[in-house]
């Protein structure tokens, strides 16, 4: 697992407008050869939440691929599916949708389109939908996803299995309880007595982890997890795109917690990577999703694994909240317990004590502002 990064932002902002700027300069301002540059500063701008910069820059990146001749549906559909994404971050939802639905317009008006391309797009709505709360939009949504898993040259039943189980979380939600039983019926006759293996975060795993939660009667958790498993390949697409590296980080809890340890490490590390290519120093969801996969690595004695993650964790965590902080205490004592378990013991009891002190060093810190807040009421 590769280092945090502490590069500084005005430093990473300067370098990738000047970039952008020296592009535009050698090749004009409407040029296709732009949109690499165009698109990262986009990109940064969109995560540090300057979302006036990353819109205007989202939709020259727009004009630009739509006004390629000839086109690509793929990354016109990908451009406006990042002004959506925008929209969404920004909780415009309406200017969201509109963008999300011209994304599926442009897979399902050319001929050549590949079914992937069309299913993501379709995936992109059910997700938006869901998080929303537009159940019946999600509902229309996922049986066009299923007609398009239902072609006569598609090869994988397990994608059918999927979008089927996903109707009958769907269907329980909209109050539909007789027509939820008939698509988990239909489900169950696909997948029958399978049992997804391996490290793979297939079809098969995902239909499996929601139908888990649905028979288990914790109805509100498959729903959340129908929502997630929508975005579980974006970074196929948009490897930047903030949203999805919480989706799998809350995809990969649910699979920890139904302990599919091998989906749940895939899922984590795809979340890390993610993150790691689009956060700032200090991103308080890279710390958290290393330090979840390190307590894991733990639980399961996969010590050698654990610590470079623990590490990882340690270093986002000093940078965000700096050197005396609780979470940073709680990075300190995992890693001890790592070093205790591999019979380094000195060096575990000195990170024990460095805990101990951080925390003390904490409560002082926390005693002097309660007084310091009671001696001003005092003189009120």
């Amino acid at each position: 697992m590769s280092e945090v990064r502490t590069e500084a932002p005005e430093k990473k902002e300067s370098f990738l407008e000047a970039s952008l700027q020296s592009a535009e300069e050698v090749n004009g301002k409407d040029n296709p050869s732009i949109l690499g540059p165009l698109n990262d500063v986009a990109e940064y701008h969109l995560l540090k939440r300057n979302y006036e910069r990353a819109n205007e820059l989202l939709q020259r990146a727009a004009a630009i691929e739509e006004g390629e001749s000839p086109s690509s549906p793929e990354k016109v559909k990908l451009a406006r599916q990042k002004l959506g994404w925008s929209k969404f971050l920004q909780e415009k939802f309406d200017e969201a949708e509109t963008y999300f639905l011209q994304a599926f317009e442009v897979m399902i008006t050319d001929q050549n389109a590949s079914e992937e391309g069309i299913g993501q797009a379709l995936r992109t709505l059910i997700y938006f939908y869901l998080k929303t709360g537009n159940l019946a939009d999600a509902d229309d949504s996922l049986k066009k996803l299923l007609n398009v898993y239902q072609q006569p040259n598609h090869e994988s039943s397990y994608q059918v299995a999927y979008a089927i189980v996903a109707l009958g979380v769907i269907a329980e939600a909209r109050g539909a309880g007789d027509e939820s039983a008939q698509y988990m019926e239909k489900a169950a006759a696909i997948v029958k007595d399978k049992c997804a293996i391996g490290y793979t975060v297939d079809y098969l795993s995902l239909s499996e982890i929601i139908n888990l939660y649905f028979q288990q009667d914790r109805k509100l958790e498959a729903q959340e997890l129908c929502m997630c498993t929508m975005l579980e390949n974006e970074d196929l697409f948009w490897p930047h795109n903030p949203v999805a590296g919480e989706v799998l980080s809350s995809l990969a809890e649910f699979m920890r917690a139904q302990k599919k340890f091998k989906q749940a490490e895939s899922l984590y590390k795809r979340a890390i990577l993610i993150k790691q290519r689009s956060s700032v120093p200090g991103d308080p969801l890279l710390s958290q999703l290393a330090l979840s996969l390190s307590n894991m690595y733990l639980g399961l004695r996969k010590y050698a694994d654990a610590e470079p993650l623990i590490k990882d964790a340690l270093k986002s965590r000093v940078v965000q909240f700096g050197v005396y902080h609780p979470s940073v205490a709680a990075c300190v004592e995992t890693y001890a317990t790592i070093l205790r378990k591999t019979k380094r013991v000195s060096l575990a009891n000195r990170l024990d004590t460095r805990a101990r002190e951080i925390r003390l060093a904490c409560v002082a810190k926390l005693d002097k502002e309660v007084a310091a807040a009671a001696a001003a009421v005092a003189k009120m």
